[in-house]
């Protein structure tokens, strides 16, 4: 995927280290993965191993005996926390795509509601971990830590007295007490609908722009926007000069024939 490169340093940095390596060795070794010697695919790799034991955690699943024995959820718990810091290391455009289509779809269903435009009361969506983690983060409120099994993410639209409208997030998962987010520009309990609309605009997308980013991303892979429409231009450029070379080089061979008598037929 797409990694920051100051998170792979990172990373690469603290996997390296002698005590930490050998952390690692133990859980790749335990785990049936062997030696990995590049420090970043080994993180990566470990973060399966984590994210995979955390989910079996869980939902109450029992962990092979050799795992228990060897504290393997417990140890590879470090690998699994780092790899929600590369959140807060993302550049403009990789948190756009990350949470920007959400943003802009859940401002726009705010607006369909104080306007009347869609009848729908309640509209729930299924996601992953990654996925609230990156609304949150494009959002403004992410803590950096992974958010816990069936956590839910609540968008509320209150209307009170007078007409006046609020837009409240909450975040709630198991007996934990509900969490109200503050979020950018807004007051405590929640936004008016122009405070709603104005957060983070920098990261609003849509699924058109969306789209048309991962096309340019499948036939220039780790090219940026701002490189692909440099290159457009020399190719446009390139195309015009030999167009018009073409021409110039007809329309000399034109004058040339005019010069010369039709063939005798004596």
């Amino acid at each position: 995927g797409d990694v920051p490169c100051r998170f792979q340093k990172r990373v690469q940095a603290v996997v390296s280290t002698q005590s930490t390596g050998e952390v690692a060795d133990k859980i790749l070794k335990v785990t049936g993965y062997g030696e990995i010697d590049d420090a970043f695919d080994a993180f990566e790799q470990l973060t399966r191993i984590y994210d995979t034991l955390f989910c079996e955690n869980a939902t109450g699943m029992p962990f092979k005996k050799e795992y228990v024995k060897e504290n393997i959820y417990e140890l590879s718990a470090r690998f699994g926390e780092m790899e929600w810091i590369k959140f807060g290391l993302m550049s403009r455009q990789l948190k756009r795509m990350v949470g920007g289509v959400l943003l802009s779809d859940l401002k726009q269903r705010v607006k369909d509601a104080i306007n009347g435009t869609s009848p729908l009361k309640l509209i729930l969506y299924s996601a992953h971990d990654t996925t609230l983690a990156g609304i949150l983060t494009v959002l403004g409120v992410y803590d950096f830590v992974q958010p816990p099994y069936a956590t839910v993410l609540m968008l509320e639209l209150w209307q009170g007295e007078g007409g006046k409208w609020e837009v409240r997030l909450h975040r709630h998962h198991g007996t934990d007490e509900l969490v109200t987010y503050r979020l950018p520009g807004c007051d405590a309990t929640g936004c008016s609908p122009e405070q709603f609309y104005s957060v983070n605009t920098d990261y609003d997308y849509s699924e058109g722009e969306f789209l048309a980013y991962c096309r340019g991303a499948e036939i220039f892979p780790g090219l940026s926007k701002s490189a692909l429409f440099i290159m457009l231009i020399v190719t446009l450029l390139v195309f015009l000069s030999t167009t018009i070379t073409l021409l110039a080089y007809v329309v000399s061979l034109s004058k040339k024939s005019d010069g010369y008598a039709p063939l005798s037929t004596a």
